[in-house]
């Protein structure tokens, strides 16, 4: 009797077994498309330097990304300072919404690298439409992998850092559980509040943001 292997990758399921080779594999491929960094790769996957630098070679022509895997203060992902950091913490907020559904709607823990991958396709997917109402050529913002990788941290291990819903605009943002969170500016309404001429960007993000925390 044939087993049913799931569609995701689990925590428990190890890379030297031949039933999830499959999975393994696209998570490097899709890690490498992304750009994720050589280490977070190797971290889990199990696979060598050795054989992530020649696939970086073999899908994108390029030298794997090297250094330190991103690690940053908590209040970092929160408490907007200003107009560009602000929009910074809602794509934060956004990209968190996606992994905190993807990991509560499955039983099993999961690979942390494959949430990782399944959350930033989900925020991408979900962004796209920002993109598209600016056209193209534009400079709209979007969340670099790795730096997503370094929020995860906040969320799967210390649980410092959690989502609220927002009384003036209804969107979920990002908190740090351990200040009170009506200190915390919401990120949205930062950006409202500091935009001075209307852009379309603006009423766009905020719709968006409502729409994908409900």
């Amino acid at each position: 009797m044939r087993q049913h292997i799931a569609p995701y990758l689990p925590a428990s399921a190890t890379c030297e077994d031949p039933r999830w080779t499959a999975h393994y594999e696209r998570l490097i491929n899709s890690m490498v498309l992304f750009g994720v960094k050589l280490k977070i790769i190797a971290k889990y996957t199990g696979a060598s330097s050795r054989t992530i630098s020649q696939r970086h070679k073999d899908l994108i022509q390029k030298t794997a990304a090297q250094g330190r895997i991103p690690n940053s203060e908590p209040k970092s992902f929160t408490i907007p300072k200003d107009r560009v950091n602000a929009e910074e913490v809602l794509h934060y907020s956004l990209f968190a919404s996606c992994y905190n559904r993807i990991e509560s709607g499955i039983s099993e823990v999961l690979n942390r690298g494959w949430l990782l991958v399944a959350a930033y396709e989900t925020y991408l997917q979900m962004t796209e439409g920002m993109i598209s109402k600016l056209g193209p050529g534009s400079a709209a913002y979007r969340l670099n992998i790795n730096k997503a990788f370094g929020l995860t941290t906040y969320l799967s291990g210390t649980k410092e850092l959690a989502l609220k819903r927002c009384n003036q605009c209804g969107i979920e943002h990002l908190y740090l559980t351990s200040a009170e969170p009506e200190h915390q500016e919401c990120p949205m309404c930062r950006i409202a509040r500091l935009s001075k001429d209307s852009h379309p960007a603006i009423t766009h993000e905020v719709e968006l943001a409502k729409q994908s925390t409900k």
